[in-house]
């Protein structure tokens, strides 16, 4: 009788949100769309600052210098790195604190003086942060829990004295700059690396020379991978709600459990590459499609997920919801980022990909019928579909349900990626740079 009930679309539904739930359709393609190992922070979209600075060129074989260049209205030159992400009504300079002092002694002075006291007042709220984050940890972190380690290491350093850090960031009004010439984004990307490697002047270094040093000891420019440099900075007063967004992006890219499918009304943990399915999630999957099928028993279940992480000790989420198009002609998917603002739940972000079906390379709809856990939940069709579902139907889910793991893989990797730039680094690997 079910089979009866049920349109041909709906089957095929079915069958696609089942092969999804084996999660082979993501590595199929070659992608995962996981955390990278490295949370660094990633350089936000370029934006013209109060002085009107242009985008970063392209940049070409005739740059010699990696440093972007600020004219002061003295007619002094900053050499530095602009800060993309600086808000329209000033323009952030990062620059190495060594270098500002030789040659700029005067305004380095009066720039570190009036930093200082927000410096202190920064790094004090920064530790209260770190500590009732560590409380609702673990006590004992479990193997693989990188955050919790990270913040042991983190309050263990921030009980002294704030040392002055290797880059500091300058603000600078309309009436400071009298010019800015900015560098490309592949020279940017090293004056990022030189630092993080403490290389010995980068500013005035040409550029070439620069790039066989940064070679030289093991570094790639090439690609567009976000470079961190958290640690080579002060502290600095951050807004809760910003505080938060980044514990949550944080806690989405290294804690497990925290990332959920949604497909129609139903939402589920998103499985795990390398782990065997969960028995259950068949059967709830099923159960939900028929309901959204049969237009009964639709109930929003995001708020019951999101309160359980919460009592979890954790503020962030990260949900894909997952659309078929009623023609079956395409798919698409949204990956959101909910983050705990302390009273409640609120969007931090979100990407989103759609795919025609039939994009998916048929080499790739083979691969994925040919894997057992597939082949099992064919069997799993074959029960409760009690005869009426096609060899054709199941081969239709079959393309649509890779298909749909194609668009997740689009959007949840584009959303990880921005995330990166919200993230705390918890790599720290090697030693700061001295002054």
């Amino acid at each position: 009788m079910l089979g009866k009930r049920l349109a041909r679309g709906s089957w095929v539904v079915m069958v696609t949100c089942l092969v999804l739930a084996t999660g082979l359709s993501v590595p199929a393609l070659g992608q995962r769309g996981s955390a990278p190992r490295k949370t660094q922070a990633k350089r936000a979209q370029a934006r013209k600052s109060v002085a009107r600075s242009p985008l970063r060129p392209k940049g070409g074989t005739e740059e010699k210098a990696a440093a972007d260049r600020i004219v002061l209205r003295d007619g002094k030159e900053l050499l530095g790195q602009v800060d993309d992400s600086s808000p329209q009504a000033a323009l952030m300079v990062l620059v190495r604190r060594e270098w500002v002092r030789k040659a700029l002694p005067e305004r380095a002075k009066t720039w570190e003086d009036a930093a200082r006291g927000a410096t202190a007042a920064a790094a004090r709220e920064r530790r209260e942060r770190l500590a009732g984050w560590r409380r609702e940890r673990p006590a004992t972190p479990a193997p693989g829990d990188r955050i919790t380690a990270w913040l042991d290491r983190e309050l263990a350093e921030s009980s002294g004295p704030v040392a002055p850090s290797f880059l500091m960031t300058i603000r600078l009004g309309r009436n400071d700059i009298s010019a800015v010439e900015r560098r490309s984004e592949r020279a940017a990307r090293a004056l990022r690396c030189a630092w993080l490697l403490g290389l010995a002047d980068p500013e005035t270094t040409p550029l070439a020379t620069l790039r066989d040093a940064i070679a030289g000891r093991g570094m790639t420019l090439d690609g567009d991978e976000p470079i961190a440099l958290d640690r080579l900075l002060p502290p600095a007063v951050e807004p809760p709600d910003r505080w938060l967004l980044r514990r949550a992006a944080t806690e989405v890219l290294q804690d497990e459990g925290l990332r959920f499918l949604q497909f129609g009304t139903t939402i589920l943990p998103e499985p795990v590459p390398g782990q065997p399915l969960d028995p259950a999630l068949g059967p709830a999957l099923v159960e939900g499609t028929i309901r959204d099928a049969l237009g009964v028993g639709k109930t929003d279940s995001l708020p019951l997920r999101l309160r359980a992480v919460a009592e979890r000790g954790r503020v962030g989420v990260m949900v894909t919801r997952i659309a078929v198009a009623p023609d079956l002609g395409s798919a698409s998917a949204e990956s959101t980022l909910y983050y705990h603002s302390g009273s409640d739940w609120d969007r931090g972000g979100w990407r989103s990909a759609s795919l025609q079906v039939g994009a998916v390379p048929p080499m790739v709809v083979s691969i994925v019928a040919s894997d057992p856990q597939v082949q099992a939940v064919m069997k799993l069709i074959d029960a409760i579909g009690a005869g009426f579902v096609s060899p054709e139907t199941k081969q239709r889910g079959l393309v649509v349900g890779t298909t749909v793991g194609g668009a997740v893989v689009l959007a949840r990797t584009t959303l990880v990626r921005s995330l990166t730039g919200l993230a705390f680094d918890l790599e720290g690997k090697g030693p700061r740079p001295k002054l």
